[in-house]
């Protein structure tokens, strides 16, 4: 984990940012290590499949330049995946499927739940400052996905039910088009999507007495996307 560094944005004291890199790393914890020991398990964690490669130096870059916190893994996600549900069969990857249910609970009192954890309290604590949250999880990915090529430089993931976060998505790629003039429209995509990550699994209840910090009920556990640009 990264020590908090919290700072007003942009001189409005009432907002905050929050950024978490899920999966920034392909450590694997030494009580582990047996169920990566072969050479196809050792590739597949010096791949995509065991981290987002860039991602944490993305994150860290980010949090750094905006003065906020960061909250982040280094371990693998073949281990236990902290961007899907609990309920989702793919938190699990094939070097684990021969732990039994004590075992995979154990991984998630160590390392799922309590990153959640770390993510729920800081929302809540900035909402109960009376502060407004600004999200942002940092991801890598592929060329290719499922044999299909990604013609993006940069991919922008949001809630399609929130209108204030696809107004944010839209200005955000503006302004990356205008501060990189060789990146263009075709190779910055906004996407609309349900995904049960870390963020998007979390709403804030500002018509309670209190503020509240809530889980979202309302998303897959898939991903559905689209893209709109």
């Amino acid at each position: 984990m990264i020590a908090p560094v919290v700072q007003p944005i942009g001189g409005i004291s009432d907002r905050a940012i929050l950024i978490t890199c899920e999966h920034g790393g392909n450590e694997v914890p030494p009580e582990y290590a047996v169920h990566f020991a072969s050479p196809g398990a050792q590739a597949d964690l010096r791949s995509h499949r065991g981290y987002d490669p860039g991602a944490l130096v993305a994150a860290e870059s980010l949090a750094k330049h905006l003065g906020c916190r960061l909250i982040a893994s280094t371990t693998t996600r073949l281990l236990v995946d902290l961007n899907r549900s609990e309920s989702n069969p793919g938190i699990w990857s094939k070097y684990c499927t021969d732990l039994d249910e004590p075992g995979r609970d154990q991984l998630l009192s160590q390392y799922y739940r309590p990153y959640r954890a770390d993510v729920l309290q800081c929302v809540s604590d900035f909402v109960r400052d009376g502060r407004s949250v600004i999200h942002l999880s940092v991801h890598t990915f592929t060329k290719r996905f499922q044999g299909d090529r990604r013609d993006v430089d940069l991919g922008i993931l949001f809630d399609p039910d929130r209108p204030s976060e696809r107004q944010w998505s839209l200005r955000c790629c503006q302004r990356l088009e205008q501060r990189l003039p060789s990146t263009s429209p075709k190779r910055t995509a906004m996407v609309a999507a349900l995904l049960p990550a870390a963020g998007t699994a979390i709403a804030v209840d500002q018509d309670a007495d209190e503020p509240t910090v809530r889980r979202h009920r309302r998303w897959a556990d898939h991903m559905d996307a689209y893209q709109v640009r």
